[in-house]
């Protein structure tokens, strides 16, 4: 076992946050007792904010101003756990504002964090027809399973704590009551305060003493039978005062009070409808009240009590659930369903001097007890005895620490290069660490089913930020691509920034997908032009000279790869190479700030066993692999193959997808060529037929036009299966070990091809030399390796985020 003064708290302050209510009731209740807790030197941790909600400016500045105060993620755990054992306090557990299903996040549900939750009520389990339908009714209930999973349920009185155990269930052991309290703002009035001047400002039709009652719409708060009681008191009680009812009010229920109160005989002003009151308003009314009524039939605890006597005025409350708690003064109690039974006891503190004095003594007796301060005291006796570890039910499953992170991308059966890399990435991180693989609707497919061999949950990709919590990842790695199949990834990583990997640095073909995609089609070209004066202003010509902003080459001309949004929003980014580096550096323009960039190697995979040894081909075959685009110049290769037939018979396969016009003109080419039969197109081929015709091929030639500053996986496969390859990619002889690829120039100068292309063709040294050097390079550069970088990687980004 492990006693308190082991464990230090992480509070959880999001009920603060709700935009509605959290400067107030249970969001003020929390932050009374996070300052009361906070005072203790060495107990609080931390003091977390949702990550997904607005700042608290309400909060005070003790809390406010506070060091320990953070967003709520991984990490801001992770650096309170360094710190010793950590009990995670759920100050509001039934905040239904919070988004989506989300009350306590992933990263909080370990076997070796203790959990707690504050506990007010379970009222709407009293009326679960009226108050949990729907959506509600489901969220409240996952809270419920939440409660109990946790070590400590802290109650606001014992009613709670006997509901709890009647409708939750479990150990007695768990349910604590460590009461609630009133501000210190509450207080007697003092000789140089003025309740009577200030309420004669703010509330005009206040004239005589008030009997207060703090109520709300909910039926519960016995409002009406209120109003009746009153209505039976003797005539000169009701003369000498006023009832007043403070609440935000609906004005149909304003209606029907002030219609139920004319019914009762109510004169014109002796019934007071607040409305909201600020805090001095709500003080001063206290202060001067000559008697504070609390009929509700239900409450968990009963606020208006404590901050009665808090001020020093004699309160009357119903003899139901927890309020009777609260004086210890059975005689003060009436039946809420009796008006006349209330009627009689509120009649009773206004006209005897000896009950209404002991009503006074009783508050002052109790007022300790329910101070902040004393709650904090209960708090800190409930982690006695807490254990380290505690067992969980399978509804809040805990979990030993690993690295958790979110991969956000294409995964396979999508045909994408990014889809195959995630893949196999996939299967070397789900080993390592706690993964989710979060796929977007525009990914999906029919035949989706997820990779076995990858250990990770395949999530939906929308699913972040409603039923997924971003904070609760180590980091997000949003994997991106110049295509369609990145459009989700795109809008989440904006929202949530993560760490970027750019398998591409020219991004215009993912801006032509989204406008097609998202925006509407006549206002695409509009949009686009948009996004290109925001990224590089005066920097480009006048857009308005250029019919059309989408195209490529244009694109390429002027240096166009609108990188800026994205990289703006990322925590890093990760590319393939220095040029991608270089380029990217260039792209975010001479004011651009960058975050991190990490440069990983494109990972060499494993080949797939070879299987039967193939007969020999006639002739050696050079092979270019992936789309036939213009942009890989599939016609200078065929016109390089041409060349060289002369001097070396050769057959040329481009093994991949085309569009069958683009084939037809290839076609005609070839032949007019005079190498027509010699150049063939096998179309989309299945895994296993693009890795047998890498192996069959005798040099293959990976050739770009134009450059996103990508890195081709053609050729990482090559390596793998040490297939001699040529390339004119950008840099790539700064990238690749001498031999292990042929660079040349990447302008395709004339005749370099062709030269480069006899080298390994005809030299059987130059061509073992280069698979020496490729089986070097795909062992330096598994993917093994290029998590392991990956990993050191985004530990530096956590690093510097915890700094």
């Amino acid at each position: 076992m492990v006693t308190s003064n082991r464990y230090g708290l992480v509070l959880d302050l999001q009920g603060c946050q709700d935009i509605r209510n959290g400067d107030r009731g249970i969001g003020r209740a929390a932050t009374e007792l996070a300052m009361a807790l906070q005072s203790r030197p060495g107990l609080v941790r931390a003091l977390v904010l949702n990550p997904q909600l607005r700042v608290p400016g309400h909060l005070p500045a003790e809390l406010l101003e506070s060091p320990l105060l953070r967003w709520n993620t991984a990490d801001a755990l992770e650096l309170a756990r360094r710190q010793g054992h950590v009990a995670y306090h759920l100050m509001s557990p039934f905040e239904l504002a919070t988004p989506g299903p989300i009350a306590i996040p992933e990263h909080a549900l370990r076997e070796d964090i203790a959990l707690l939750a504050t506990l007010y009520d379970l009222i709407p389990l009293m009326d679960p027809a009226r108050l949990l339908r729907g959506d509600t009714g489901r969220r409240y209930r996952q809270r419920l399973q939440l409660l109990r999973s946790c070590d400590r349920v802290l109650c606001l009185s014992r009613h709670t704590r006997d509901d709890a155990l009647r409708l939750l269930g479990g150990d007695a052991s768990r349910y604590v009551v460590v009461g609630g309290g009133a501000s210190s703002r509450f207080r007697p009035a003092r000789p140089d305060d003025d309740p009577v001047g200030l309420l004669r400002h703010a509330l005009p039709a206040l004239r005589r003493e008030p009997i207060l009652m703090i109520s709300g719409g909910d039926e519960r708060k016995n409002t009406e039978r209120l109003i009746s009681a009153f209505a039976g008191l003797p005539d000169g009680l009701r003369r000498r005062h006023q009832l007043v009812v403070v609440c935000e009010l609906d004005p149909g229920i304003g209606r029907a009070w002030a219609e139920h109160g004319a019914a009762a005989g109510f004169g014109a002003d002796e019934l007071v409808l607040t409305g909201f009151v600020t805090d001095e308003v709500l003080l001063a009314l206290y202060q001067r009240a000559a008697l504070v009524v609390v009929p509700s039939l239900y409450e968990g605890f009963g606020l208006p009590v404590a901050e009665a006597i808090a001020c020093g005025r004699p309160v009357v409350t119903s003899s139901t659930t927890s309020l009777p708690e609260l004086l210890e003064l059975p005689e003060s109690t009436f039946d809420p369903w009796d008006v006349n039974d209330m009627s009689r006891v509120i009649g009773r503190a206004l006209a005897e001097p000896a009950f209404r004095e002991r009503l006074v003594l009783a508050g002052r007796r109790m007022a300790p007890t329910h101070s902040w301060e004393a709650v904090a005291d209960r708090v800190v006796g409930a982690l006695e005895g807490l254990p380290q570890a505690a067992p969980r039910p399978r509804s809040a499953v805990r979990r030993v620490r690993r690295l958790r992170l979110a991969l956000v991308g294409p995964m396979p059966p999508v045909q994408s290069g990014v889809a195959d890399y995630n893949g196999r990435l996939c299967q070397e991180l789900g080993e390592r660490v706690d993964l989710d693989v979060l796929v977007a609707r525009e990914n999906q497919r029919p035949q989706h089913r997820p990779d076995r061999a990858v250990r990770a949950r395949q999530l939906p990709a929308e699913a972040l930020g409603r039923t997924l919590n971003p904070a609760s990842y180590d980091a997000i790695l949003y994997t991106f691509g110049n295509s369609q199949h990145h459009l989700t990834a795109n809008d989440l990583a904006l929202r949530f920034p993560g760490i970027l990997w750019l398998h591409d640095v020219r991004l215009g073909g993912f801006h032509r997908s989204y406008a097609e995609a998202r925006v509407l089609p006549g206002d695409r070209e509009g949009w686009m032009r948009q996004a290109l004066q925001a990224a590089y202003g005066p920097r480009l010509p006048r857009l308005s000279d250029v019919p059309t902003v989408f195209d490529r080459p244009w694109q390429h001309r002027h240096g166009v790869f609108l990188t800026r949004t994205l990289v703006r929003s990322a925590r890093a980014v990760i590319v393939h190479s220095g040029f991608a580096e270089r380029m990217l550096r260039l792209d975010q323009g001479p004011d651009g700030v960058l975050p991190p960039v990490f440069r990983i190697p494109l990972a060499v995979p494993d080949p797939p066993p070879a299987g039967r040894p193939e007969a020999d081909d006639d002739l050696p075959i050079v092979a270019s692999f992936g789309l036939v685009d213009w942009i890989k110049a599939p016609d200078r290769l065929i016109e390089a193959i041409a060349a060289i037939r002369d001097r070396s018979a050769v057959r040329l396969v481009f093994v991949g997808p085309f569009w069958e016009p683009h084939r037809v003109e290839l076609d005609q080419l070839a032949r007019a060529l005079g190498v027509g039969e010699w150049v063939d197109f096998t179309g989309a081929v299945d895994e296993q037929d693009w890795w047998r015709w890498l192996r069959r091929a005798t040099v293959t030639a990976q050739l770009r036009r134009l450059t996103n500053a990508e890195t081709s996986a053609a050729i990482t496969h090559a390596q793998a299966v040490t297939t001699p390859v040529i390339t004119n990619i950008v840099d790539a002889d700064n990238e690749y070990p001498r031999d292990a690829i042929l660079a040349i120039d990447p302008r395709l100068l004339p005749g370099e091809l062709e030269a480069a292309l006899l080298t390994l063709l005809t030299d059987t040294d130059a061509r073992d030399r280069h698979r020496r050097a490729q089986l070097a390079y795909a062992r330096s550069c598994s993917f093994t390796a290029v998590v392991d970088r990956l990993l050191g990687d985004i530990e530096t980004v956590r690093n510097i985020a915890s700094a």
